[in-house]
């Protein structure tokens, strides 16, 4: 059994975990129109973070109407759990790696 503590703190991870995937994806959209070049590579590194989130989404989209998920939630509950919770991470680091990570390339 899980503590209550656990649980709440879980709760509220799993409300602002939406929340965070949006202002992610809105703070890349906007570093990739407007925003300057940080280093060489760094657009093209959020294009290709920008393509896995469409595809990511895009895979959601096409599984939840394949399988007709909202009347079959029991068959695919552990599933998408699994995708919805645990794929998104990977995402996130590359985007922390492509802002935060990576320095100006210098001249030596």
């Amino acid at each position: 059994m899980i503590p209550d503590n656990v649980k709440i703190v879980l709760s509220v991870l799993f409300w602002l975990y939406p929340i965070i995937g949006i202002v992610q994806v809105f703070s890349a959209i906007y570093r990739y129109f407007i925003g300057k070049d940080h280093y060489s590579g760094y657009k093209y590194k959020l294009r290709i973070y920008l393509i896995f989130v469409l595809i990511y989404f895009l895979l959601l989209k096409i599984f939840w109407e394949i399988f007709d998920v909202e009347r079959n939630m029991n068959s695919y509950e552990e599933f998408l759990m699994f995708y919805i919770l645990v794929v998104p991470w990977p995402l996130a680091i590359y985007f922390w790696k492509i802002i935060y990570f990576n320095k100006k390339e210098g001249t030596g």
